[in-house]
């Protein structure tokens, strides 16, 4: 899944990080260390939604014609779309896709000579080519059932994007204190 980002108004993340090392190796490595934490609520905030009660089962219930609005600006037209019905969710039942995606959330720095970011990521299980942490954010996804040959409708769980816009500010902020304080301790002590 690709990852949240934003960016940082303050010095060169590379070139502050390689004036840290050649100065003080231990400050560059908390500095990462400290920047690496700086996404912890809005992963826990994640891994909370995603050890919920497990979602419900979905049937397809049949077909109904409706109007489809193309966002291109060309004309409305009628056309099929499926209708689902969704069953009550469970407390139990196989949590493996939902552990290995809690597994997978990080937040990685970046110090690069093209890019220098922050970013809360999930590297997430992949199956047949298909990032699973992208695939169950959807509201409904469709997946192959094992031993057969008949594919099955689940509900997902939109986990990602809501935390991290919720937390965007106060992530900026504190990726932002320490980058201040990086500095200001590299200027004092030069």
């Amino acid at each position: 899944m690709s990852g949240f980002e934003f960016d940082i108004e303050a010095p060169d993340l590379r070139g502050l990080l390689g004036s840290l090392k050649e100065f003080s190796p231990a400050l560059a490595r908390d500095l990462r260390r400290d920047l690496r934490s700086s996404g912890d609520d809005i992963i826990a905030e994640q891994r909370k939604l995603l050890t919920g009660n497990l979602p419900g089962p979905i049937n397809k219930q049949g077909l109904e014609l409706r109007w489809i609005r193309p966002k291109n600006g060309r004309k409305p037209y009628l056309a099929f779309r499926n209708t689902y019905e969704t069953g009550d969710g469970s407390d139990g039942g196989v949590d493996n896709l939902r552990a290995k995606i809690r597994a997978g959330l990080k937040t990685r720095v970046t110090a690069g000579r093209v890019r220098s970011d922050v970013a809360v990521r999930s590297t997430g299980p992949r199956n047949g080519g298909s990032n699973m942490a992208r695939v169950f954010q959807a509201k409904i996804f469709r997946h192959p059932v094992f031993g057969s040959r008949s594919w099955a409708y689940q509900q997902g769980i939109p986990y990602f994007w809501g935390p991290a816009y919720r937390g965007a500010d106060q992530m900026r902020e504190k990726v932002t204190g320490l980058l201040e304080t990086a500095a200001a301790r590299l200027a004092k002590d030069n």
